[in-house]
């Protein structure tokens, strides 16, 4: 006889073991063994694939981004250095300032991608472990 735990996680024999679940089938007197071991790891690999994936688009739009930036900052001083000396210093100035502003979002952006990429991969390792003590996937997955 099988018994049937419909909440895995309240249960001690469940919570320290890796063995397959036992799931009554609808109808059904007999248990099923159901693994969701492999199943998982696989979600949970692609899932986390996806979220670097996109990171990695994103921290490249910022290189871009900040490349673009400092570029026109050195087009501008170029064209400011062709005046006079009090105004080539002016510009001097003001690409450091700018240059100093564009780390600071630069770095902001970097640190935000990072914080949403770590979140995001918590998220997907939580709903795995969730799935695994379950012994359910959630209706989007697989």
């Amino acid at each position: 006889m099988y018994i049937f735990c419909s909440f895995p996680w309240h249960c001690s024999d469940h919570s320290r073991s890796n063995q397959p679940y036992r799931r009554f089938l609808k109808g059904s007197t007999q248990a099923k063994l159901v693994s969701m071991g492999p199943a998982v790891d696989q979600w949970k690999e692609t899932e986390i694939g996806k979220a670097k994936k996109k990171y990695e688009k994103l921290s490249e739009k910022i290189m871009s981004w900040e490349d673009y930036k400092r570029k026109k900052a050195k087009r501008k001083l170029h064209r400011t250095e062709r005046g006079v000396e009090r105004t080539k210093l002016k510009a001097l100035q003001k690409f450091r300032d700018e240059n100093e502003r564009i780390e600071i979002i630069v770095a902001s952006a970097r640190a935000h991608a990072y914080e949403s990429r770590m979140k995001e991969e918590l998220k997907v390792k939580e709903k795995a472990n969730l799935m695994r003590t379950t012994g359910r996937s959630p209706s989007t997955c697989l």
